[in-house]
């Protein structure tokens, strides 16, 4: 029978078998391979709403806060296919001190993949480190792996993630009021619209526990997240072919902890980022059939916060 964790270790192993296997399709003399990466910037707002405004008539005033942050990635892409790429992510909210309020999150994530002409597969994994109390008294750790495969059809690109998010670390309540032990997907797809313009929406969720496992008054409950996104963005090119691309994003996240405890509740953002690209002299179409759009699923670092903040 497979498991995820089995899954994982075969798309681990099967770029490596391959690399090994396989002599590179460059000439004699020429590049192993090429370099890419990018520094991204970010900034938007957030509105929270008990209650649930997607299920029910709001119980609770919503709370709004703004945020910002960046990432950075590097990869580099071997000409037989196999890519290796490695991202940092970081954000922060102006929640102030405030109890139980997302203040900020860290992920830093690494993918491993075979990419020929019209699909991808790999595996991802990583860590997250989240405060949702502004005084660093309760703060979450986490880590996750999965798997990820993309396909290129014309002007689409369609993606999928499956993976785990475990881990009990930090003062959160001994770290156990996040969510954890948990099954996460993302399904998505990109439209190019030009080579240089995208559209794309995706869907994702997380079914998982909070709470200690052994206590008895303190019975782990379960929890489930539910997101919901859509993006819009453009590639422009400057002298010396350097490129950077806009974009604006919106999401809903919808946290349940129902039956365990009666808190459920959404989460809306809007976001505006600004992307600077290196090495690189692609299309925005052509750069995402590179690897480059290989991006551990940002909400994880959210539901990690929001679960131990508002809903824990």
């Amino acid at each position: 029978m497979f498991t995820l964790k089995s899954l994982f270790v075969a798309a681990v192993s099967l770029p490596l078998a391959i690399s090994a296997s396989t002599t590179s399709y460059a000439a004699d003399g020429e590049p192993a391979g090429y370099l890419f990466g990018s520094v991204e910037i970010f900034g938007g707002g957030i509105k929270l709403t008990e209650g649930s405004g997607l299920v029910g008539t709001p119980t609770n005033e919503p709370v709004n806060a703004k945020f910002y942050g960046g990432a950075l990635k590097a990869g580099y892409g071997f000409n037989n296919g196999i890519l290796v790429v490695g991202e940092l992510f970081t954000e922060k909210t102006n929640t102030g001190s405030a109890d139980d309020s997302y203040a900020s999150g860290f992920s830093m994530a690494g993918h491993l993949a075979y990419q020929r002409d019209d699909w991808l597969f790999g595996a991802f994994g990583g860590r997250i480190n989240t405060d949702q109390d502004n005084n660093n008294n309760d703060t979450s750790i986490r880590h996750f792996y999965g798997i990820e495969g993309q396909y290129y059809w014309e002007n689409v690109t369609l993606m999928a993630q499956l993976g785990r998010l475990g881990g009990t670390g930090g003062t959160d309540d001994s770290g156990e009021d996040s969510i954890y032990d948990a099954t996460f997907f993302k399904v998505g797809v990109n439209w190019f619209v030009q080579p240089d313009t995208m559209l794309s929406a995706h869907f994702s969720g997380a079914r998982g526990v909070m709470g200690d496992k052994t206590g008895f008054f303190d019975r782990a409950h379960k929890v489930t997240t539910r997101n919901w996104g859509v993006r819009a963005e453009h590639q422009f090119t400057f002298e010396n072919n350097i490129k950077f691309s806009v974009y604006a994003k919106y999401d809903i996240s919808y946290y349940d902890e129902r039956p365990g405890e009666s808190d459920h509740f959404d989460e809306r953002t809007w976001m505006v980022g600004l992307k600077i690209k290196f090495n690189n002299s692609d299309s925005l179409r052509a750069s995402n059939r590179r690897g480059e759009t290989l991006e551990a699923p940002r909400e994880l670092v959210r539901w990690v916060a929001q679960t131990g903040g508002p809903g824990e």
